[in-house]
C-alpha cells in the first residue's frame, strides 16, 4: 500500500494525473473487491458455524432417541410394582398402596443423578396439564434437607416421598422418568422425559390427559 501511495504521488507531482486517476480507481476496486471477500467469507464461516451445530444438534437427538428406544424395548414387560415402603418429608412411612385410589396417578420418578434440566422441564410443562391430586412424587434423594432445596429449584408444592429404589430394573440406571399406576400397582405409559424433545414431552402428556 505504501508503494502505491509513493507512485500516486510521484505521477500526481509530474502532471501524470490521467494515469493517478486510473490507478487510484483500480485502488478503490480492488479494496472494495477485497472487502466484498472478507464479508463473503465472515457470512460463510457463520453459516457454516450454524450448519455444524445444527447437524450436532440432529446426531444428538437421533442418539437420543436410539438411547430411548433401547431403553422402552428392554423395560417395556414392567407390568406391575412392588407396594413398597416409602418416606415421607418428615420421616414417617407409608406404603405406596395407600396413595392410589379407583382413579390412575401418574408417578414422576426424581432421581438425584438425573438431567436437572430434563426435570424442570418437564414438571414445568406438567403443572399445566394436571393438578397436584393427580401426580405422585417419587425420589432417591437421601435427606429431607437436599429434598427441600431440590423442591425449591423445581417449583413442587406437593409432598416428595423418598425411596433409594422401586425395584424397577431401570432404577440402576439412574434415570428420570414417569409412568401411570392404578390401585393394583399395575403401571403403564412408561417415559423418559429429555428437555431438548419438548414436542415429545406434550405428545406424552396430551396422551396422559386422554387416559385419565
Amino acid at each position: 500500500m505504501k508503494k502505491w501511495l509513493c507512485k500516486i504521488c510521484f505521477l500526481w507531482e509530474n502532471k501524470n494525473r490521467t494515469v493517478v486517476i486510473f490507478l487510484l480507481v483500480g485502488l478503490f476496486v480492488s479494496l472494495g473487491f477485497v472487502y466484498v471477500l472478507l464479508v463473503r467469507n465472515k457470512r460463510l464461516n457463520k453459516e457454516n458455524r450454524l450448519l455444524q451445530r445444527q447437524y450436532e444438534a440432529v446426531d444428538n437427538a437421533l442418539f437420543r432417541m436410539e438411547e430411548m428406544q433401547k431403553t422402552y424395548l428392554q423395560y417395556e414387560n414392567m407390568k406391575k410394582i412392588d407396594d413398597i415402603d416409602l418416606k415421607t418429608e418428615t420421616d414417617s412411612i407409608l406404603k405406596l398402596s395407600s396413595l392410589l385410589d379407583d382413579k390412575k396417578k401418574i408417578v414422576v420418578r426424581i432421581s438425584n443423578a438425573a438431567c436437572v434440566s430434563c426435570i424442570q422441564d418437564f414438571c414445568a410443562v406438567l403443572f399445566q396439564y394436571f393438578s397436584g391430586s393427580e401426580i405422585i412424587y417419587i425420589s432417591d434423594y437421601g435427606s429431607a434437607k437436599e429434598l427441600f432445596f431440590m423442591k425449591q429449584i423445581l417449583g413442587i408444592e406437593n409432598q416428595v416421598y423418598r425411596v433409594e429404589a422401586l425395584k424397577l430394573p431401570i432404577d440402576k440406571e439412574k434415570k428420570f422418568y414417569v409412568f401411570i399406576i392404578d390401585k393394583d400397582l399395575s403401571i403403564e405409559k412408561f417415559f423418559l422425559p429429555h428437555y431438548e424433545q419438548k414436542g415429545l414431552m406434550i405428545y406424552y402428556l396430551d396422551l396422559l390427559k386422554k387416559t385419565l
